[in-house]
Parts: structure tokens; C-alpha cells; sequence
């Protein structure tokens, strides 16, 4: 058990206004963490994200593991694989510990989220952490073609520096912040693995459920006046994954935060119809989700020191698709940032796809059913996805904002929303094997052929499209369940058939990798092949 101790070098002015006095806190072991003043928002401000030296002395057991052959758990290596949990309970260690070290009426915790803003940006109106241009400057990426010389999370102090003296904001970890909408876990900035140029934006905002760690998420501690930490509140503009700023839609499109669909009560969920007839425009919404509990009344605080306002990018809220087919069958999709477009939160299922083809039938697979409603659709060809689309922009397409229409992904746009924008070796991250509740050919199987060793998603063939796992943006199946079909363009732009992803059939590892493809013959119908539907432009 250690004790902090200052190491400032002077007293602290009265008051701390206009303190430009750093601070060193030392945890023992040789481990210190320093934070530098931000007079904008009068708090300290971690200088690195917190090391995995750092934490240890807190957790001694904690293990950041390592990826692509690379270890992650250096001492100056940032710490990643927490959770919001653990990071907040790193700053009450940090609280309990400090002995009077801290300035008085301060304490150790998270950043908000608009804090965060405001230092990865030096207070100005920023795209991203080191300006406008693009690419980087500075920072730990996985940008094609630039060179930072890690493979994995750098060393702390080798990962960039912003004119305010902090490293780290732009890439490097992901840092979990106080949530701004009520989520569960809410990252900002990039990490090592991101490469598309919009998730580097200081806007980007990744959530997590409440219990998911990964190898990207990190944090940085500040010290703040006590109880001073900013209420939750609505983000209102906040770019995200699955969920983030959408073009203009034409029903008009209230705010959606978490990426959860809202629940399935059997009736369509839309606003009340204007009396007379109802065009096909009404049956496409673009609404926020059901609320899932009520909050209780917080405890009355200290009014908050100001924080000015953070310079983000111009955006509108974030939306759900809901499309809704019948009485009974929606699509649900989600808007991706990234991309720029809405895609399907699930696959296609036989329920949906019987709304344009009632006689469609998904067979049996030896003795056990592929048809029931909420199962893919499956037996299909290229073409008959593609037919499937078209009649949606035929019903519903004059909902869509100009210039978009229903259409498959292109295999470029599925291997990002597949692996959230990052450079991975599947839909789930790094590891082998998979998440149990990802669906392939496991020990439950229904084939005699090549198994996932211990695997059992307890499916023996196709699982319900919202059973079959769910990634980091809240897309289920995209990486089992079923293989989707895809549009492969041409340097001409001329569009052919590709499928991507694995299926309930699918056991070996390298067919289960973001990167595999496969050369079905368009007019194959498969049990194990299906799609998934996007809104965007038109390709």
C-alpha cells in the first residue's frame, strides 16, 4: 500500500486562478503520474493516459494481454482491457490515497466528455487533435502508409504532444470518459487500431456495453473541484459508432443515443398517422429509441466550475431507420458515421423478406428448421437480394434523404462496420476463439464437418438474427449466422457478387476472419448465405 506524495516544485497559488503549477503525484515503485494545469476549464489535466505501470500499483494482477504477435502490457505502455468500472475505481484508490497531497478541495476522477473536447483541441475549433489537415501529424494510428513505428500502443511519451503539453489525445488508447447521454461506457479519440480518417476526428464518440472490454480502451485522470464532476446529459450533436450525426432526413429526426433497437411489442412503433390516407413516407421513421429505465433524481450538487464550450464538428442528431414492412415486420438500421449511412442492425429475415416475397421458403437443414421468422432468409441469390432492395426504394425509397437509396454494402463498407473501423482479424477483435454467443459451426452443430473446438452458441444451424452477436456497434451477426451477400465494385465502378463474412456452417479459423471472402456463383442458393440491407448513396 503506497501513499501520494507532492513533488510540485512550488506552492500552488491562492485560490489556484490562473495556476499554471504543474503537479506529480507519486505512487511508489518509482511510478508517477504528472498533470498539467488547463486554466480554461481550471482543472488539472493528466498529462499520459494512465500506464500500465501506473495501474498495477493499484491492481497488481491486471493483464493488458497483447495483439498481433505484440505485447500490450509494457510498463509505459498505456493500460488497456478496463472498463469504466475499473478506471473509476483507479481514481477513488487515487482519492483515498492522497494524504492532503492533492490541492485542497480537488479530487482524482474521469474527464467529462466535454472536457475531453476541449483539451484534445487546445480550446479551438479543430477537426482533429493536431488541426484540419489530414493525415496526422502525430499520433499512434493504423493509417495505410504512415509510419508512427508501433505496431501496437506505444510507449506513453512517444505517442504525440498537443500545444497544451498532453499526449496521447489523438491516438494511441481510446479514453473512457464520464458518459454525456447516459450510456454505459463512452470512448473518445482514436486508438492504434483505427484508420478511417473520420473516426480520428475529435467528434468521434465510441460507446460500449456496460461489461465490454477490449484492447483499445484506456483512460486519463484529472483532478477536479470536488463535486463539480458535469451531469449527464443529452450529447446533441455527439459523433459516434453505430449512431453519431445524420444527414437531413425528410420525416425529421429526433435525437437516438444508445444503439439499441426499440422493443419489439408486436405493433409497429411510428408516430400516430394524420387522419385520411397514409403515404409511404409515414411508414419510415427516423426516431429515438425506448427508454429502458427511469432514472432517480440526483443528489442536489455544487454548481460546477464553467466550462467553455467545446468545439465539435456541425452535426445533427443521431437516428434509427425503422422501416416498417407491415403490422408485424420492421427493418431496423443503424446510422454509422463512419460511412455515412444507415446499415441493417441485422440480417435480413425470412419474416422481412416474405413482406416482399410471401412464398419464399428457407427449407430445413436435416431435421431442423431455417424458416422461422426471425431466422435470416437464406437460399437466396445475389439477384434476389438485390430485387429485394429495389422494392424497398420502391416503397419507401421517397423517405430516404436525396440521394440515398436501399442497396447491399459494397465489401469495403462491410469490412468497416464489421470490424468498427478498426484493422482486425474478426468481427469480435483478435482472439481465438470466438465470443460463445457468436454463432458458428461449434460443438452444437448440425454438420459432421470441421468444429470450433469447446464452441457452443447452442444453435445447430441458423440463430435468430438477434441472437447471432452483436459487435462493438451494435450490428449483430456480422461476422456469423450467415455469410452476406455483398457488391464488389470494379476500378470502372461496374458492380459484381462477392460474400462476405462466415456462417453457422463455418468452423475454421481462417474463414472466419473480417478479411475472407467468397467466390459463390451469383445465382448459388446456399443455406448458409443471406444479406444484410444499407441506406446510402447511391453506388
Amino acid at each position: 500500500m503506497c501513499r501520494a506524495s507532492l513533488l510540485a516544485a512550488a506552492l500552488l497559488p491562492a485560490g489556484v486562478a490562473g495556476g499554471e503549477t504543474p503537479i506529480t503525484l507519486d505512487l511508489g515503485e518509482g511510478q508517477q503520474v504528472e498533470f498539467v494545469w488547463v486554466d480554461s476549464l481550471r482543472i488539472w489535466v493528466g498529462k499520459d493516459e494512465v500506464t500500465n505501470g501506473q495501474f498495477k500499483r493499484f491492481d497488481p494482477k491486471h493483464d493488458s494481454e497483447q495483439s498481433r504477435g505484440q505485447s500490450l502490457a509494457g510498463e509505459r505502455q498505456p493500460v488497456v482491457s478496463v472498463m469504466l468500472s475499473d478506471a473509476k475505481a483507479f481514481c477513488g484508490w487515487l482519492n483515498a490515497r492522497q494524504g492532503g497531497a492533492l490541492p485542497a478541495g480537488f479530487e482524482a476522477r474521469l474527464p467529462a466528455e466535454s472536457e475531453w473536447e476541449a483539451f484534445a483541441a487546445c480550446g479551438a475549433a479543430r477537426k482533429y487533435p493536431w488541426g484540419d489537415g489530414f493525415p496526422p501529424a502525430y499520433g499512434n494510428y493504423d493509417i495505410e502508409g504512415y509510419d508512427d513505428g508501433c505496431v501496437v500502443t506505444c510507449p506513453v511519451e512517444a505517442s504525440g504532444e498537443n500545444e497544451w503539453g498532453l499526449r496521447g489525445v489523438g491516438g494511441n488508447a481510446a479514453e473512457l470518459c464520464i458518459p454525456a447521454g447516459g450510456e454505459a461506457q463512452v470512448l473518445r479519440g482514436a486508438s492504434w487500431r483505427n484508420f478511417a480518417e473520420d473516426t480520428l476526428l475529435i467528434s468521434y464518440r465510441f460507446t460500449l456495453s456496460a461489461e465490454r472490454r477490449n484492447l483499445i480502451t484506456g483512460f486519463r485522470v484529472v483532478l477536479a473541484p470536488k463535486g463539480g464532476a458535469p451531469e449527464a446529459a443529452e450529447p446533441g450533436g455527439l459523433a459516434g459508432e453505430a449512431g453519431g450525426p445524420a444527414p437531413d432526413a425528410k420525416p425529421g429526426a429526433p435525437a437516438a443515443v444508445e444503439p439499441e433497437e426499440p422493443a419489439r411489442d408486436g405493433s409497429p412503433v411510428r408516430p400516430e398517422a394524420p387522419p385520411g390516407p397514409v403515404s409511404r413516407a409515414a411508414l419510415v421513421d427516423f426516431e429515438k429509441p425506448a427508454e429502458r429505465h427511469v432514472k432517480p433524481e440526483p443528489e442536489p450538487q455544487p454548481e460546477p466550475p464553467p466550462v467553455p464550450p467545446p468545439a465539435r464538428a456541425e452535426a445533427g442528431p443521431p437516428a434509427y431507420l425503422i422501416v416498417h414492412l407491415d403490422d408485424t415486420e420492421r427493418l431496423t438500421l443503424l446510422w454509422v458515421p463512419v460511412l455515412r449511412m444507415w446499415v441493417g442492425k441485422f440480417e435480413v429475415s425470412n419474416g422481412e423478406y416474405r413482406c416482399f416475397r410471401p412464398e419464399h421458403d428457407s427449407e430445413r437443414y436435416r431435421t431442423y428448421s431455417l424458416n422461422e421468422a426471425r431466422q435470416p432468409a437464406v437460399l437466396l441469390t445475389w439477384d434476389d437480394a438485390r430485387a429485394y432492395c429495389s422494392w424497398l426504394n420502391t416503397q419507401f425509397g421517397d423517405s430516404l434523404p436525396s440521394g440515398y437509396v436501399f442497396r447491399l454494402p459494397t465489401e469495403r463498407e462491410w469490412e468497416v462496420f464489421a470490424a468498427c473501423g478498426e484493422r482486425r482479424e474478426y468481427a469480435w477483435g483478435d482472439a481465438w476463439p470466438p465470443p460463445a454467443d457468436w454463432n458458428y459451426h461449434g460443438r452444437e452443430g448440425a454438420g459432421s464437418w470441421r468444429k470450433i473446438d469447446g464452441h457452443d452458441d447452442g444453435f445447430p444451424v441458423a440463430c435468430p438474427v438477434d441472437k447471432a452477436g452483436r459487435n462493438d456497434w451494435g450490428l449483430y451477426g456480422v461476422g456469423g449466422n450467415v455469410a452476406e451477400w455483398c457488391t464488389r465494385l470494379s476500378p470502372a465502378m461496374q458492380p459484381s457478387h462477392v460474400t462476405c463474412g462466415a456462417s453457422w456452417f463455418d468452423g475454421q479459423e481462417n474463414v472466419l476472419r473480417v478479411a475472407n471472402r467468397g467466390g459463390k456463383a451469383p445465382n448459388l442458393r446456399d443455406f448458409g448465405v443471406g444479406f444484410r440491407v444499407v441506406a446510402g448513396e447511391k453506388r
